[in-house]
């Protein structure tokens, strides 16, 4: 794990053997949480209060997305790039299934939309 230039690394968590990896060039607030198998693309940003949570599976954030302040993310989910999740964004409502958010996606406020992906 990483983290550009004079980043504060948050709280970082392993789970069952599994730790989160930050590109060297994305940015955790020091009051982030990442825990289990995490991996954040390069260029992006996690912001105070996100929670996110690969306790149920693999979470996947693509290149240059934004995950904003008190946003919660369980795995497993899948990011595309260029995503932008506001504030207190939370998702995905339903355990065990895997979720996607595709390319470019910026749901509102609170209002994330994770869309469900078929196992395979």
């Amino acid at each position: 794990g990483g983290g550009g230039g004079d980043n504060l690394i948050g709280v970082i968590k392993p789970f069952q053997g599994k730790e989160p990896r930050i590109a060297p060039s994305a940015w955790v607030s020091q009051h982030a949480l990442l825990i289990g198998e995490v991996e954040v693309g390069e260029g992006s940003s996690i912001w105070p209060g996100a929670v996110i949570r690969a306790d149920s599976g693999p979470v996947i954030i693509g290149k240059n997305c934004h995950i904003e302040e008190n946003c919660v993310i369980h795995g497993p989910t899948r990011m595309g790039d260029s995503v932008c999740l506001g504030p207190g964004a939370v998702g995905p409502p339903i355990p065990h299934e895997r979720r996607l958010l595709e390319d470019g996606v910026v749901p509102g406020h609170r209002r994330g939309r994770f869309h469900r992906q078929p196992h395979g």
